[in-house]
């Protein structure tokens, strides 16, 4: 297969029969990678917008991260990637004392996996089933294209390679899956920008757009963490992607000027 810049206006399809290991991994050049698996995209050396946001500020999502990543799992991926991913059990039980690290090595021995608890496996069940059920976001989830795309490539102007996993790429769009405590579309909007979601549209979306030369629509596509689990869907707009876009090339001006190449892997 030819992975060189000259073919990137494509996807890269993973091999049918590419089996992943620590001793013999893909070779992920630039491009569009759907199928591609989470753990080689974690370690994949490019820049990611999570990365250059640590670097800001370092923060850690703890069991909230987890329960987000699960969602994404058995909404994009199937229940199959879900339970290939996590192990889940029929208890409830205090992650933070001793004994509860120490009972969940146990449950979790040398599978790899991570655990959901009873509780958590539950939640993610009902927003599963929230997104089902509502008629706009099962249109979204059920429209041919890809899940779980991984973009590595370029952005017009700066010198070192990025990388980005989208959720969804659809025929005349992009999406991205979250979860968030808020109840509605209301409570969400100013969430877009204090938390930053405004600029990883506009970074997911760019990154895109280097691969292909399309800039295309970007909406979040939302479940609520809080009964009764509401479901909506926000298109962003042109000016927000555009305050995105000064963002990032502000941010990266400052990254790729002083955090020296040997420090990189550090930030992250």
């Amino acid at each position: 297969m030819d992975r060189t810049p000259e073919t990137l206006g494509a996807f890269c399809p993973m091999p049918d029969d590419a089996v992943v290991t620590q001793d013999d991994p893909i070779e992920v050049g630039l491009g569009a990678w759907p199928g591609l698996p989470e753990k080689t995209y974690r370690s994949h050396p490019a820049i990611s917008h999570s990365d250059v946001r640590h670097w800001i500020k370092p923060r850690s999502l703890g069991r909230v991260g987890i329960i987000g990543s699960a969602t994404h799992a058995l909404a994009l991926e199937g229940r199959a990637a879900l339970e290939a991913q996590y192990i889940s059990v029929d208890e409830d039980f205090d992650l933070r004392t001793y004994e509860g690290k120490q009972h969940a090595a146990e449950l979790i021995g040398n599978s790899g996996k991570e655990l959901l608890r009873h509780k958590e496996r539950a939640l993610v069940e009902r927003m599963f089933h929230a997104l089902g059920t509502h008629p706009q976001a099962r249109k979204i989830l059920d429209a041919p294209g890809e899940n779980e795309v991984s973009l590595v490539s370029c952005f017009d102007g700066f010198g070192q390679t990025y990388k980005a996993r989208l959720d969804m790429v659809r025929r005349a769009s992009e999406w991205d899956l979250k979860t968030t405590s808020y109840i509605n579309e209301q409570q969400w909007l100013d969430s877009e920008v204090e938390f930053g979601y405004i600029n990883q549209a506009e970074w997911y979306a760019s990154l895109y757009a280097a691969l292909t030369g399309e800039y295309r629509p970007f909406g979040f596509l939302c479940v609520s963490k809080r009964e009764p689990h509401n479901v909506w869907t926000r298109l962003v707009p042109n000016q927000l992607m555009a305050l995105g876009r000064k963002w990032r090339e502000d941010v990266l001006t400052l990254y790729e000027r002083y955090v020296p190449k040997e420090m990189r892997s550090v930030t992250r």
